[in-house]
């Protein structure tokens, strides 16, 4: 979750009110890549499926367990695991189209508050070694404080961790809503794909 942090940090600086949601999309000008970015915040699955775009319950057990062998889990890189928070912060930020067919449709909260609640959670609720249940309830919280209890920045943050699928209760609760990768990647959903 390290990595989620640096990157949205890294897109409200660098493009304040007007993120394009690619990381290292500068280091490409020329089309010299076939992607044209290094990591998408929109779809982290899109980065050739080093990224997940969906929680997974390894995620959180890195700390909680000792792995050895060539397991892909045993070697969950930062930046491959960060996809799930990235997506939770552009569906929370940008929100999906109504034309979305999805019951659950994040509300568009914008760049800035998206930030800040973000923030919010890592300076007030988050230790050092936080898990995704912790970073879903201290960013909800986080909205809540910053924009109350029922407001449309705390359901919008719900919603799209729900979407991403990390989980709503604690290690090592497994019961995690259902995550398709796929999802909300479709042109007829994205707001502002590049």
């Amino acid at each position: 979750m390290s990595q989620c942090v640096v990157d949205y940090a890294h897109e409200t600086q660098e493009y304040p009110g007007k993120a394009n949601f690619l990381l290292g999309a500068q280091l490409y000008p020329s089309g010299n890549c076939p992607r044209g970015f290094l990591r998408s915040m929109i779809n982290p699955s899109a980065d050739n499926n080093r990224s997940s775009s969906c929680w997974h319950p390894k995620f959180d057990r890195m700390f909680n367990e000792t792995h050895g062998g060539n397991d892909m889990w045993c070697y969950v890189d930062v930046h491959w695991s960060s996809g799930v928070a990235n997506r939770a912060f552009y569906l929370a930020a940008k929100g999906l189209n109504q034309t979305c067919d999805q019951a659950v449709k994040p509300a568009a909260i914008g760049l800035t508050s998206a930030c800040n609640i973000f923030y919010r959670a890592l300076t007030s609720y988050l230790s050092k070694v936080a898990d995704y249940h912790e970073l879903r309830t201290a960013t909800v919280q986080a909205a809540k404080d910053l924009f109350g209890a029922s407001s449309p920045e705390a359901s919008s943050l719900a919603q799209a961790w729900d979407i991403v699928g990390a989980p709503r209760a604690p290690y090592p609760n497994t019961n995690a809503p259902k995550c398709q990768p796929g999802f909300a990647t479709a042109a007829s959903c994205i707001r502002g794909l590049v």
